[in-house]
């Protein structure tokens, strides 16, 4: 007997394992980096933005249908979008995943949705020629465009103007200059980083700042390394509660330009303090970011070139020196 029911809470570790299977026959496992906890956040937190059905045969979940709440500017209306549906290969053939599709559909006609909408991998010829069959086009004039990774972080440094956009809880703040943009990072533990980093041979790093040239002044990193700073920065973020999402956000904004090391990567995938103090020891391994800093010198902070509206902040600016 073929039942459908929307899942519960604890269903997160089999949603995780049905996700997986799709993921090997769509051939994209590699791409698969969710959790159990972070499923079960994002389905059964207390304001859920995904939603997820299960159908059940004889009692066993055989698939499942994953999907969110879409809007038509065009229509007005909002629709759903149907991120994932699956049928493991054993259960196929007995009607399951018209019956998934069918609920979906029922659903958009009592909320008053605009359509139910979906997108198959080009090559899946049999789930292709199924979807026809329901009355379902392709949407040939339109192509998906996605940003992820090194590109979204990148794409991201536009809004990094904004003070709200990572909020971190404590002025002022070190701005790391790249190529535009900038990252946010407590001065006084930046220094402090730079000090405790260096050997007990080296020179203090810490040692009378020198004249700028311009009335500034600036302080010499020494021995101080790239890793060295962004290990104080997380290690200072999880003494104040800074949020995950803005401590990882801001330290691949540090590491610019290393979104193939795997330091970066395991910065991008973190959901917890723990993964951003692995990160951290990560970067502290990699040859790449253990080289000595340059100096830091105090800058105007004023908006990079290609954000001519952004305003300058009321806080202390910093640019890195090679």
């Amino acid at each position: 007997m073929l039942t459908l029911r929307p899942a519960q809470a604890d269903d997160a570790a089999e949603i995780l394992a049905l996700i997986r299977e799709l993921a090997d026959y769509e051939r994209l496992r590699h791409e698969v980096d969710a959790t159990p906890e972070g499923l079960h956040a994002a389905l059964f937190g207390p304001t859920p933005r995904v939603f997820c059905d299960l159908a059940e045969q004889d009692g066993v979940i055989a698939g499942f249908a994953l999907w969110f709440y879409s809007f038509s500017t065009f229509r007005g209306r909002h629709g759903i979008y149907l991120e994932d549906l699956f049928v493991r290969p054993a259960m196929r053939g007995h009607g399951i995943g018209r019956a998934l599709l069918a609920d979906l559909a029922a659903r958009c006609l009592r909320e008053d949705l605009a359509r139910l909408e979906w997108s198959v991998l080009d090559w899946n010829e049999p789930a292709l020629a199924f979807y026809r069959t329901l009355g379902a086009r392709g949407m040939k004039d339109w192509i998906p465009h996605r940003v992820t990774g090194e590109a979204l972080l990148m794409l991201a440094r536009g809004a990094v103007w904004n003070p709200s956009i990572f909020a971190l809880p404590f002025p002022p703040i070190v701005r790391t200059f790249g190529a535009s943009g900038a990252t946010g990072c407590p001065s006084d533990e930046i220094n402090t980083a730079a000090t405790a980093a260096q050997p007990s041979e080296a020179p203090s790093a810490a040692a009378a700042p020198a004249d700028g040239g311009d009335g500034s002044t600036q302080r010499d990193y020494g021995m101080a390394t790239q890793a060295d700073v962004v290990s104080r920065f997380v290690e200072i973020c999880e003494q104040t509660d800074t949020p995950v999402g803005n401590v990882k956000y801001t330290a691949m904004l540090m590491l610019e330009g290393s979104g193939k090391t795997p330091p970066f990567q395991l910065f991008q995938r973190a959901k917890t303090q723990a993964d951003l103090r692995a990160a951290a020891l990560a970067c502290k391994a990699h040859p790449h970011f253990t080289r000595p800093g340059g100096t830091f010198v105090p800058a105007a902070l004023e908006p990079p070139p290609d954000i001519p509206d952004a305003p300058s902040l009321p806080v202390n600016a910093w640019r890195h020196v090679p």
